[in-house]
């Protein structure tokens, strides 16, 4: 949790040494705004879902931006970023280099690098017209689960588009990777799309996601080949498909100075807004973006050791909950 988190609540925990315990954490304020200026209740509730307090944002100056811990962003056009947006960008890049979070859903996504902090490499690429209405997970996903409940690779699917594009793996900055993907990007023979959706467990599982889902050296790719080809006698299942360098990620993640960057090619705001089918709609408002927020900023947790704290510090026959 970053350094931005409100303090008033902190004194909740009675003394300075409980807010020194491991493992605590306090609710963040979540901006939430819109390039065209349509913020949307479910935008707010998303965030309280996940465990934070809200805050509409009219406009992401400076002054706006040194007090929130994340910002939540949607882009309602098709053919460009929002000017709102687009004057800030300074402040916000300033802002996320600090340690705040930087959250956007984009439905126009054709140079999209150029708005975000550090996505001068990115590779965003506009595509509506194929791969457009399915969305799936890679292995070990940090946003499968979290607050807003458990995803799978067809809760996202059969939207009117569920993505606009989709963004080059290769082409993240270090420390980057995949959160969603179009799983036509790593479409092979016989139709792979990724280990979990295939149905392999165990052994099987950990084994296809090393070939097929995980970057390798060379060598040590060879060596996964063989040793799959030897145990199960059959080529891995993944054959003739992109390597996951390759892979067309719908929702993607990477760090920048002390804070975070998480772009998509999701038009959030259409679903946000109540519009689409259903599902995919009330997926991607109560599960996928609480996720995404929980993930990015992890809800409020109190330990242990700080309700023992709490605890010493109460009024006789006092209680803590």
């Amino acid at each position: 949790m970053n350094t931005r988190f409100a303090t008033s609540t902190l004194a909740i925990l009675g003394s300075a040494i409980a807010l020194l315990m491991p493992g605590t954490s306090q609710a963040g304020n979540v901006g939430y705004f819109d390039m065209c200026g349509g913020n949307q209740a479910a935008h707010a509730a998303a965030i309280t879902a996940a465990g934070h307090t809200p805050v509409a944002v009219t406009t992401p100056d400076a002054e706006t931006l040194s007090n929130l811990d994340a910002l939540s962003v949607t882009n309602c056009s098709n053919s460009n970023f929002g000017s709102n947006y687009t004057s800030n960008l300074a402040a916000i890049t300033s802002a996320v280099n600090g340690g705040m979070v930087l959250i956007v859903h984009d439905r126009f996504v054709t140079g999209a690098g150029g708005i975000l902090p550090g996505g001068g490499s990115l590779n965003a690429v506009r595509n509506t017209d194929s791969g457009n209405a399915d969305i799936d997970f890679p292995g070990g996903s940090p946003i499968i689960s979290g607050p807003g409940g458990v995803l799978n690779n067809t809760s996202l699917d059969g939207g009117n588009s569920s993505t606009h594009g989709y963004v080059t793996a290769a082409s993240l900055p270090a420390g980057g990777s995949l959160l969603a993907i179009r799983p036509t990007g790593g479409v092979g023979e016989g139709g792979f799309t990724t280990c979990a959706a295939e149905g392999y467990t165990g052994t099987q599982l950990t084994w296809c996601r090393n070939i097929c889902e995980i970057e390798q050296t060379p060598s040590a790719l060879k060596t996964w080949i063989r040793r799959w080809v030897d145990r199960f006698h059959s080529d891995p299942p993944c054959a003739g498909a992109p390597p996951p360098s390759s892979m067309e990620g719908a929702t993607v993640q990477y760090p920048y100075g002390e804070g975070r960057v998480i772009y998509s090619t999701i038009p959030l705001d259409y679903y946000l807004g109540g519009s689409g089918p259903n599902p995919p709609r009330d997926n991607f408002n109560t599960v996928y973006l609480p996720n995404v927020i929980g993930w990015a900023l992890p809800p409020p947790v109190l330990d242990k050791q700080a309700k023992q704290a709490q605890a010493r510090r109460a009024p006789s026959g006092g209680r803590v909950k």
